[in-house]
């Protein structure tokens, strides 16, 4: 599978937790009526196949729809193409959700405060 790998490396550890908030996404938990749950902020790599290979170091599908001069705030990028064959690849979102399910939580998707409304 034709591929690019990303290696990063953030300026500090608050730049490292916000690279990977901005690259993948995160859950935010909230209590609600006595339930918790779990709400998806997408990232990203939302809809897009990616693996980790080592810390620093990730392995996507493709460069589409990835702000590369947004992820520069956080720290040095690096791109280099690669072909791949043992990939299992899952995107933001499945990534997240099994990580709800081992917790038992249900999962929500936040709305994105950037919707424009054209009324």
């Amino acid at each position: 599978m034709q591929g690019y790998i990303l290696e990063y490396k953030p300026k500090d550890a608050g730049s490292r937790t916000l690279f990977h908030h901005t690259l993948f996404g995160r859950l935010v938990y909230r209590n609600y009526r006595g339930r918790k749950y779990a709400y998806y902020a997408p990232g990203l790599l939302d809809n897009i196949g990616f693996t980790r290979l080592l810390n620093g170091k990730i392995f996507v599908e493709t460069l589409e729809g990835i702000d590369i001069d947004l992820l520069n705030i956080f720290g040095e990028i690096s791109i280099t193409p690669e072909e791949r064959e043992d990939t299992a690849l899952k995107t933001g979102k499945e990534y997240w959700q099994d990580i709800a399910a081992e917790k038992s939580l249900m999962m929500r998707t936040k709305r994105s405060s950037r919707v424009k409304n054209d009324n």
